[in-house]
């Protein structure tokens, strides 16, 4: 079984808080690729505030280009350290991630061991307060994927003993998460596929929606040109052409987030009209994109010692909660909680929600979501 990134995000953000880094593992993540698995190791450091480091063993030619380059100080040789590396400038507590662990060469994993079992290449040491990740894509054999799409090594027990491998997949919750600012014609138009009943990423990988995505939003295509930008992205004509056509017939755009905060009652009924038409698709892009704001908004510690965001933007947000529908309601307070402030704010100050905060997790097991 592979588990929702979001839910392992979770895991790690714990694994890292405790600060141990005597524990001689790596703890990798498995799963497709382009799925957000470096991505969202990189958005865990930057919300923890640590620091974060990536390197590629599989590029090593040999062991040399690991432990650096030989020089000769005081009639001993020594190795000048590789700058992929962390050290002390690059903060006290970070994450270095090793990219695509099992496409490392045999020849070059006895380096690894080191680096894990002893927290040491050559020179090189580990900083205390740094912990180790990996990424990699699965096996053959790995029957919680069933693929062999991937040209992988697989390593012998005593590196396998060594690594604590973690199954994820992601969702298309997930990617408007980790993507934050998603083009609202191609929101809309997955949301539309899933709720079809289709797996959006068996079309194409997260990554290519990505690329496309961010296309969208620098450029202002026609939906002649976007038919072609999405076939060149995705490679995939009949979604191209289906995209296109949405893009060319939509009946309405959802709403920014800026649109909101500027016209917050006019958009409020905007959105409560689109909800009675039953525009599923507009209400999901809407109360994400607002939620993926509300994870960002800055916080502060009343005199009380207690968290808040805005007030004038709690009501906003909470009067959008009130009356958006219980799946996509619960899919964007899972994003909106991970701000102290507003998670702190919610549990005091609206008893109208308390039952839902109670029973979180639990409704988001029975929604599929943990």
């Amino acid at each position: 079984m592979a588990y929702s990134i979001s839910l392992v995000k979770g895991i790690i953000k714990k694994i890292i808080e405790s600060s141990e880094t005597d524990t001689p593992c790596m703890f990798v993540l498995v799963g497709h690729s382009g799925i957000g698995k470096s991505t969202i190791l990189k958005s865990i450091a930057e919300e923890l505030k640590i620091g974060y480091k990536a390197v590629w063993f599989n590029t090593a030619e040999d062991n040399g280009d690991l432990l650096g380059r030989q020089y000769i100080s005081e009639n001993r040789t020594k190795y000048a350290i590789p700058e992929f590396f962390p050290d002390k400038e690059n903060g006290k507590r970070g994450i270095l991630v090793v990219e695509e662990v099992n496409s490392i060469p045999p020849h070059i994993v006895e380096t690894l061991k080191s680096l894990i079992s002893e927290r040491k290449i050559g020179d090189y040491v580990l900083p205390d307060g740094w912990l180790l990740f990996g990424t990699s894509n699965p096996h053959a054999e790995d029957t919680r994927f069933n693929t062999e799409q991937y040209n992988v090594i697989k390593h012998d027990g005593a590196i396998s003993a060594r690594l604590v491998e973690i199954p994820v997949q992601t969702s298309l919750n997930d990617w408007f998460e980790y993507t934050r600012e998603v083009h609202p014609d191609l929101g809309m138009y997955l949301f539309d596929i899933e709720r079809g009943g289709e797996d959006v990423f068996k079309i194409a990988s997260p990554r290519e929606f990505t690329v496309l995505n961010s296309l969208l939003l620098r450029c202002n295509f026609t939906p002649q040109e976007t038919r072609v930008m999405t076939d060149a992205v995705i490679k995939n004509e009949d979604f191209a052409l289906a995209f296109a056509s949405f893009v060319e017939n939509k009946d309405a755009r959802p709403l920014t987030v800026k649109e909101i905060l500027e016209n917050p009652s006019g958009s409020l009924e905007e959105y409560k009209t689109q909800i009675n038409e039953g525009n599923h698709a507009f209400v999901y892009y809407t109360f994400m994109s607002l939620s993926n704001y509300i994870k960002g908004a800055e916080y502060v510690e009343t005199k009380k010692g207690e968290w808040k965001i805005d007030s004038g933007l709690f009501s906003l947000y909470q009067a959008f909660c009130r009356i958006t529908p219980a799946d996509i309601l619960i899919n964007g307070l899972r994003i909106a909680m991970e701000n102290l402030g507003y998670a702190s704010q919610f549990q005091r100050e609206d008893p109208l929600f308390e039952e839902l905060a109670k029973r979180k997790k639990e409704i988001m097991a029975e929604g599929g979501l943990l």
